[in-house]
């Protein structure tokens, strides 16, 4: 992983209080990847609405990495390869 993948792992650490080893983060592709990881560490069944909504976490894991490589969130989408796409070391 690069310093743009582990300053975002950390992010997201932060954002969300949680841990992610490094080989689930190696593992973890795109925003929308990121996003289902994140709910199933807080313990969100797939579809819930509230509080933890895949929807609310990607808007989430979309502006942590908006900040984190400087890219507008339009630019962003949940199928987004972080390093292809994205640019992201």
């Amino acid at each position: 992983m690069g310093l743009d993948s582990v300053e975002l792992v950390l992010a997201t650490e932060e954002e969300f209080g949680i841990s992610i080893d490094d080989a689930d983060a190696a593992r973890l592709t795109t925003p929308g990847e990121l996003a289902d990881y994140v709910a199933l560490r807080l313990g969100t069944p797939a579809g819930q609405q509230y509080p933890w909504s895949r929807d609310y976490l990607l808007r989430r894991i979309i502006t942590l990495t908006s900040r984190q490589l400087g890219i507008p969130i339009a630019k962003i989408h949940p199928d987004s390869r972080f390093v292809q796409d994205l640019g992201m070391d």
